[in-house]
């Protein structure tokens, strides 16, 4: 008797060690890197998606502060060493929103959404290069108007893609000759092209503030925030001869990140509008080819979150994880201070962790990126322990 007493004690005991291990396997991990000072020369409001090199550092922007006051180009290294790359004073750029890119040589580039040439108060945005060694040059700065026969725009809010010829492509918010905004690339030289321009509010997209990506077959992709057949946003193909092909969105409205593709062809998207409800935004698919739209998920403003403005990441899976700029509590100016979040296949949603403002940061306008051990990295935008954002990491 005693004998079978003992035996269920110890099978109780091997039940419950695998399920604390388990619990322990599956546990969220959230840490801050780095909380920006707000009032040294690193920077504060860091907008953009974060870059990663294989050595473990990750490259931002942010879009105010630094010595210049006019945001700043920084590195965080694997040991939590913050270095300023780069400091904007106006005239080399001003408010760097978006997440830098970079090529073979370790050259990186990314856009200023004001500064650059006096078309403006504030200057209508730049196309910047740092060097390794850290020589900031700008490749073009924009006009805003088709002055001097340029075919120009203004306010670059989006990052760059590079193709094999370095050639960089963007987008731009607003310009040229309706002010819809533009496609635009910028060869190696620095001459300024325009690759397609938007037309007509309801024939076309209007105001993009995505990033742009290649597919192998040279596709260039996007999204507009507003145009369209349905005037709520769009997303958009050009192809290598700039023919344009156009999915007018329906049910996900207003979006402001790019799309990202699976091995079908398959685009995932965040808008931080539609749904239904509370108009809280959606994690939206457009199937290859563009002839279907499906709503994945739409957010309640809970502690699901709401307004997610930043790209997806999907991982081998086909888990997509991202984040929302707004919900979940009352901090953060009442909106709340936002959430991570992951999407299964299945539909299964999970709010992954909770934004606190004094604490974690708040307002994450950016996407994630992710490492190969499958580690999460993003930035919020504000809060922190100096009130002027973070850096982060999440292990899922």
């Amino acid at each position: 008797m005693k004998i079978q007493i003992r035996f269920r004690q110890l099978a109780a005991f091997a039940s419950l060690s695998l399920i604390l291990s388990a619990t322990t396997a599956s546990a969220v991990t959230f840490k801050v890197l780095y909380a920006f000072s707000g009032k040294g020369n690193d920077g504060k409001y860091p907008q953009g998606s974060l870059l990663r090199d294989a050595s473990g550092n990750l490259y931002g922007t942010a879009s105010q502060g630094g010595r210049g006051l006019q945001g700043t180009v920084f590195k965080l290294s694997p040991d939590l060493k913050l270095t300023v790359l780069h400091a904007f004073r106006g005239s080399d750029g001003s408010s760097p929103s978006a997440n830098l890119i970079a090529d073979s040589a370790g050259n990186l580039y990314g856009t200023t959404a004001d500064g650059g040439v006096r078309c403006s108060f504030f200057g209508c945005g730049t196309v910047f290069k740092l060097s390794p060694g850290g020589t900031h040059t700008v490749l073009y700065a924009f006009k805003g108007n088709p002055s001097d026969g340029a075919k120009d725009g203004s306010q670059p809010f989006g990052g760059l893609a590079l193709d094999g010829r370095g050639n960089l492509y963007g987008t731009t918010e607003s310009g040229f000759l309706d002010g819809n905004g533009i496609v635009f690339k910028i060869k190696p030289n620095g001459t300024e092209r325009l690759y397609h321009k938007f037309q007509t509010y309801l024939r076309d997209g209007e105001n993009s503030v995505s990033s742009v990506t290649f597919d192998a077959q040279g596709n260039l992709f996007g999204t507009t925030s507003m145009g369209g057949d349905n005037g709520v946003g769009t997303v958009f193909r050009i192809a290598p001869d700039k023919s344009e092909t156009l999915f007018s969105l329906k049910a996900a409205a207003i979006p402001y990140a790019n799309v990202i593709a699976d091995q079908a062809g398959n685009l995932y998207g965040t808008s931080i509008g539609g749904g239904f409800g509370c108009d809280c935004g959606t994690i939206y698919k457009v199937s290859a080819g563009f002839p279907i739209e499906t709503v994945l998920y739409v957010f309640k403003g809970g502690t699901d979150g709401q307004s997610p403005r930043g790209e997806l990441v999907r991982d081998a899976k086909g888990d997509l994880f991202g984040t929302t700029s707004q919900g979940s509590g009352s901090g953060c100016g009442g909106t709340g201070c936002g959430t991570i979040f992951r999407l299964k296949p299945d539909g299964t949603f999970k709010t992954l962790h909770i934004f606190k403002e004094e604490t974690d940061g708040g307002t994450p306008d950016a996407g994630l990126i992710m490492d190969a051990d499958g580690n999460l990295y993003g930035t919020a935008s504000s809060g922190g322990p100096h009130g002027s954002g973070t850096i982060f990491e999440l292990t899922p």
